[in-house]
């Protein structure tokens, strides 16, 4: 009659309590999104700036459904705005590479619909989530996923 649920998101965990067996099935919802309310500054670039996002937000994807953890960050540099991209995916470590991967497919899809010329954005789901911007936002380690990224401006 009366169900009891709550998850709590952060960067790079998530916290859920319930009182239904969270781990039956590969349901995502309820799931969220959320943007950063600036965009790409030339509205030429929005194209091909939503082009590189989604090639790294999938790249990163793959490398989460992949890994044991079922987590990924990675970095691409946006040239003709001088602007890296960091993102991140994560799956709940229950869920096969399979499972995972095809979490993030669906809601990876709902990118263009919430985000196009953004310079950043997430999905949070019980399941699966991800996240991009502009800005770091994660502890980078030597095994992220890089898409030419910018040098770092001179120090000085």
């Amino acid at each position: 009659m009366y169900s009891k649920d709550v998850t709590v998101y952060h960067d790079q965990y998530q916290l859920r309590y319930s009182d239904q067996d969270v781990l039956t099935g590969a349901v995502n919802s309820p799931e969220t999104a959320a943007w950063n309310m600036n965009n790409v500054s030339d509205p030429s670039n929005v194209a091909a700036f939503d082009a590189l996002v989604a090639q790294l937000v999938n790249a990163v994807a793959d490398k989460a459904s992949n890994a044991s953890r079922r987590y990924a960050g990675g970095q691409a540099g946006f040239e003709p705005e001088m602007m890296n991209i960091y993102a991140i995916a994560q799956c709940t470590p229950d869920l096969s590479p399979a499972q995972c991967r095809s979490c993030l497919a669906g809601i990876i899809g709902q990118m263009p619909k919430w985000f196009s010329g953004r310079v950043g954005g997430r999905i949070l789901g019980v399941r699966c989530d991800f996240r991009y911007e502009k800005d770091l936002f994660f502890k980078t380690t030597n095994d992220m996923v890089l898409l030419t990224p910018l040098p770092a401006p001179p120090q000085g």
